[in-house]
């Protein structure tokens, strides 16, 4: 199954995209990733396996954004 969250502010939100994507990790992922936007540039990190485990690999509190 797929999911997607999304949130427009003009301060930091990969935490509340991390709250978002574990919320909706009983679907069933098999991958994650997070895309932000930060000094007019997208930075994406993405990888395979449950949302802590890529979060523990590329830090997504590190995306700015």
């Amino acid at each position: 199954m797929c999911g997607i969250i999304g949130v427009v502010s003009g301060q930091q939100v990969h935490q509340k995209l991390l709250d978002g994507l574990l919320s909706l990790e009983y679907r069933g992922y098999d991958s994650v990733g997070m895309c932000t936007i930060d000094k007019n540039s997208l930075i994406l990190k993405k990888g395979i396996g449950k949302v802590q485990e890529v979060h523990d690999k590329h830090d997504f509190s590190r995306n700015g954004g």
